[in-house]
């Protein structure tokens, strides 16, 4: 390892040890052997020490011990959530916006659940959160479930701690950030070890990847959607996905996923050059170690020169977004509309949306604009409209983006004008609709 990596290497170390030693300062501490006891003492600034062998974390027994009930319907999902709590959501526990929290296994503990469809253990908006000597996992030899999940956080420690999948995904990041996982085990994960979506600064620092993809031999071992991955020192061994990656190593391979993906009918053929530096978005490898995958690794492909060209990145992050808005703006009562509002949620603005112009940013979710949309519009938006079609896209100088959609109503085709303006971090700020007929 080099002399920069080495330097990298141990600012990370120091981060770890700082942010620990900040921590444990000012943390009162709680032991609990029970799964009442562990819920009860979650709070804020606390560091909580797990006793027991294992918690249940299956959602019926949760909802027995615990006395919740969970509810998936779309207004419980734009429900505005008011300080730190836990609650179900979809098919698991979800800690929601908890602030300096440690949660440490005195022994090995593991969180596990009995359901092939539970998703384990999900962080939404929290910060400042570790966690330690755990091991996560279903007790099912195959299911369909999420093992940890982190959604919008950022500040978040993972360490010596296994994600054993025995289902979906290993490790899930939705618009998250600054993420370290030290002495992590992800294995037996059969889509992806990991799925990072618009994520920054995500570090695996001495953790191991194997025998994942052994069913789904044709998903990538790390799914990577505009993230920031960086590998050191870990060991990556006896893989059978065919992909270690997905493809981000130059713009022609990002113009066959997002074709592959069909989120690709703007550009022009000729539109897109070599001058849109996407090496931020390819996963970094230092000092790692290969054995026994089926995976080939990729070339490392430097940056290549081309013609000057307005397109940006933003222009790629905004056909993401319209054309899954779109795909959203379909899909309300199927399966995969839980999924698709969690990953256009991470392009809104932290600050929060204005939608139609409107003087307060009160709309702070995918979920809200849509209950917005539909239950608080004057025209009862969506229940009146059905088929949306992206039909056009235009880009202005102003940093902001128009696209239209066409859309039924009473048999009837109708466009509607869109105007999305976006930040220089590729967050929307604004979002305004204009029907036409």
């Amino acid at each position: 390892m080099n002399t920069s990596k080495n330097y990298f290497y141990l600012l990370l170390t120091l981060f770890l040890t700082i942010n620990s030693y900040t921590q444990d300062h000012y943390l009162k501490t709680k032991k609990v052997s029970t799964l009442k006891s562990f819920f009860q003492a979650l709070d804020n600034n606390t560091e909580i020490i797990i006793e027991a062998d294992t918690l249940n974390f299956t959602l019926e027994h949760l909802e027995k011990e615990l006395q919740l009930s969970s509810d998936n319907s779309l207004t419980s999902l734009t429900r505005k959530k008011v300080g730190s709590h836990y609650y179900l959501e979809n098919d698991g526990i979800v800690l929601y916006g908890y602030n300096n929290l440690k949660i440490i296994g005195k022994n090995k503990v593991n969180i596990i659940s009995y359901s092939d469809t539970d998703d384990i253990l999900t962080l939404r908006e929290c910060s400042n959160i570790s966690i330690d000597n755990l091991a996560i996992f279903h007790k099912d030899d195959t299911c369909m479930g999420m093992v940890l999940s982190l959604l919008y956080s950022n500040n978040i420690s993972i360490t010596n701690t296994s994600l054993n999948g025995s289902g979906t995904i290993g490790a899930y990041l939705i618009g998250s950030e600054d993420i370290i996982f030290k002495n992590v085990a992800l294995f037996n994960n059969a889509f992806h070890a990991i799925s990072s979506i618009n994520s920054k600064n995500i570090n695996f620092l001495n953790s191991e990847l194997y025998q994942n993809n052994t069913f789904f031999t044709e998903e990538t071992l790390i799914q990577t959607k505009f993230s920031e991955l960086k590998f050191y020192n870990c060991t990556i061994y006896e893989n059978q996905s065919e992909r270690i990656y997905n493809h981000n190593e130059n713009i022609d391979d990002y113009i066959f996923y997002i074709q592959e993906e069909d989120y690709a009918h703007y550009y022009p053929e000729n539109g897109l050059h070599k001058n849109i530096d996407l090496t931020p978005y390819i996963p970094v490898f230092s000092n790692c170690k290969f054995d026994s995958n089926s995976f080939e690794l990729p070339k490392v492909i430097t940056q290549k020169k081309g013609n000057k060209t307005k397109i940006t990145i933003n222009d790629i992050f905004f056909e993401y977004f319209c054309k899954s808005f779109v795909k959203t703006l379909n899909d309300i009562e199927r399966q995969y509309f839980y999924f698709s509002i969690l990953e256009l949620t991470s392009f809104f603005s932290n600050s929060g949306v204005t939608l139609n112009n409107s003087k307060n940013k009160n709309i702070h979710d995918i979920n809200s604009l849509l209950f917005h949309l539909i239950y608080t519009n004057t025209k009862d938006f969506i229940s009146n409209y059905s088929d949306f079609e992206l039909v056009q896209f235009y880009t202005n100088d102003d940093n902001s983006f128009e696209f239209i959609t066409k859309a039924l109503k009473n048999k009837k085709a109708h466009r509607i004008k869109w105007t999305l303006t976006m930040n220089t971090d590729h967050k929307i700020i604004a979002l305004y609709n204009d029907l036409k007929k």
